[in-house]
């Protein structure tokens, strides 16, 4: 591991802004992986939910389809598309 002198550390910075700049919906899932996701988690809550209801004829194991769709949205969310994208003044109240 090499350690660098506090002088090199802005360099280093430098280097590492423009990919931390760069919007999340362009690091993020693009909408055919995040349908995929969304089949995926179904699939698997599904299939839970049918595996456990063969071995123990409970119903309760369904709540895995809304567990792994939950799951699934962790990895997906972007919160910043929730942003706006207007300047705003610090008389602007917050939007909701």
């Amino acid at each position: 591991m090499k350690f660098y002198p506090p002088s090199e550390l802005p360099a280093m910075q430098e280097l590492n802004a423009p990919e931390s700049a760069e919007p999340a919906r362009e690091r993020g899932a693009t909408l055919p992986q995040r349908v995929l996701l969304l089949l995926v988690c179904l699939a698997l809550g599904l299939g839970a939910g049918f595996v456990g209801l063969h071995f123990t004829s409970s119903t309760a194991w369904f709540l895995a389809v809304p567990i792994c769709l939950t799951i699934g949205w962790f990895f997906v969310a972007d919160p910043t598309a929730c942003t706006t994208t207007r300047a705003s003044s610090k008389h602007d109240r917050p939007v909701l």
